[in-house]
């Protein structure tokens, strides 16, 4: 029986009208600066799954699937706003202001920038201060007990 509710289900979404929409969607993602483009592209590159999403050229590109419709996506940052500017393309951008939301929530463009900027600033000054004695050492504790893979688990690879 529940079975036959899932098709049931299934077959009154697929028999849904769906409008085209051949013209690309523009959207603007505002953010607070400072916001680091580059370093959420890195992030976003080093994670990509190969043949739904792609970084180049300073844009990050997808594609998606959005209540059922299909679709692209592509992120910029705006060249003179701060902002990210989402161009949707297929079915999906009928969802814009949905994916709009999401796109806010995915690259953390809400945070409060200036409060972690001053939270963090001051210890990357210590750092920076005691790299020359601490630095060293807390790496050499560090080195001493990553794990070695032919060592066995559990068990501290030798210097």
């Amino acid at each position: 029986m529940y079975v036959g509710i899932l098709i049931a289900r299934s077959a009154l979404f697929s028999n849904a009208p769906k409008l085209p929409q051949n013209k690309p969607t523009r959207i603007q993602l505002p953010y607070v600066e400072p916001y680091d483009w580059p370093s959420v592209l890195r992030f976003f590159a080093g994670r990509a799954t190969l043949g739904v999403e792609a970084v180049e050229d300073g844009s990050y590109r997808r594609a998606i699937e959005w209540l059922g419709d299909s679709g692209t996506f592509s992120v910029t940052r705006h060249a003179s706003k701060p902002c990210l500017v989402a161009t949707l393309k297929g079915a999906a951008s009928r969802h814009a202001k949905a994916i709009g939301e999401h796109l806010t929530r995915m690259f953390d463009l809400q945070a409060a920038a200036p409060a972690i900027a001053a939270h963090l600033w001051p210890r990357s000054v210590v750092r920076t201060a005691d790299a020359s004695r601490a630095g060293v050492a807390h790496t050499r504790r560090v080195a001493r007990h990553r794990p070695d893979p032919d060592a066995g688990a559990g068990r501290p690879r030798p210097l």
